[in-house]
């Protein structure tokens, strides 16, 4: 081999090196990027958890969802910022809806609601190598077999809302005014009337919940409007299953998971995701 020929595959080699460690690099630091960052609920407050929204259906009162804290860490072991844009939760196979309460440092909890303190503004920074924790408040969908029991359990607050105690007597006058608008056959009136043509008119459900109260701008309450779902829930419907009191099935095969979805600045979602599927009464 003469000297040009090993001064050339020398420089091939030299390259072939730069560009590996130029590749290396860049997929350790795309790696740090996805990896380096790390997701966590560190806590879940199943002691109280919320009766968030009551509904009406048929004139049978469900407990539709509970409202949860939940705890969350985020730590950036990367060497650049990490930028969260917005915060949504679900289960599987419904679409992502808006956290009930937005990330905040601290939270005092008692049976009556929680009171938030130090809010953290969305799209929030975190630093390299430095980490935040927050609360936030999603609210869980109950299936309305478990909804009915629980509510027949624990519903009685609710009854005394006088918003509550309107729903089933409002539904009864839409069904019934519907039934005479069908029985009459008065679409055609209603069209002259009002120049709509009136197919249908039916409630087939009523819903109220609660609601976040501001009360300064550094601090949030968080109002029980019905009330706390006790952990001897679980106790109790176990109990009314067993004995045959009660069709309702403890176990919810068609949701596996609630996600926590993380929008981050690179425009890609990031999740944490709990298991569900051992129980409806997962929140619990």
């Amino acid at each position: 081999m003469n000297i040009d020929t090993a001064i050339q595959l020398g420089i091939l080699i030299l390259t072939s090196l730069s560009l590996a460690a130029a590749t290396f690099v860049a997929v350790r630091k795309s790696h740090n990027r996805r990896h380096g960052v790390r997701l966590d609920v560190l806590e879940c407050r199943r002691d109280h958890a919320y009766i968030y929204r009551v509904s009406c259906r048929k004139q049978t009162m469900y407990i539709e969802s509970a409202a949860l804290a939940i705890r969350i860490r985020i730590a950036n072991n990367t060497d650049q910022p990490f930028l969260v844009c917005d915060i949504q939760a679900h289960e599987d196979g419904i679409p992502t809806r808006p956290l009930l309460v937005p990330p905040h440092h601290d939270a005092q909890f008692s049976d009556d609601g929680i009171m938030f303190e130090a809010p953290l503004t969305l799209p929030l920074t975190i630093d390299p190598g430095k980490g935040v924790f927050f609360w936030i408040v999603v609210d869980a969908i109950i299936p309305s077999d478990l909804g009915h029991l629980l509510f027949e359990l624990y519903g009685r607050k609710a009854w005394a809302d006088e918003t509550v105690k309107k729903l089933p007597n409002q539904l009864e006058k839409m069904s019934a005014f519907n039934e005479y608008l069908t029985e009459k056959q008065l679409s055609s009136k209603f069209k002259k009337a009002f120049g709509v043509e009136l197919i249908n008119i039916a409630c087939h459900e009523v819903s109220t919940n609660l609601a976040l109260k501001a009360i300064t701008s550094n601090k949030s309450e968080f109002k029980a409007r019905f009330g706390v779902l006790p952990r001897t829930a679980v106790v109790e419907v176990l109990s009314m299953i067993n004995s045959g009191e009660s069709p309702v099935s403890f176990h919810s095969p068609d949701v596996d998971k609630f996600h926590i979805d993380f929008m981050v600045g690179t425009g890609e979602l990031r999740r944490i995701s709990i298991d569900t599927k051992s129980s409806a009464l997962w929140f619990i």
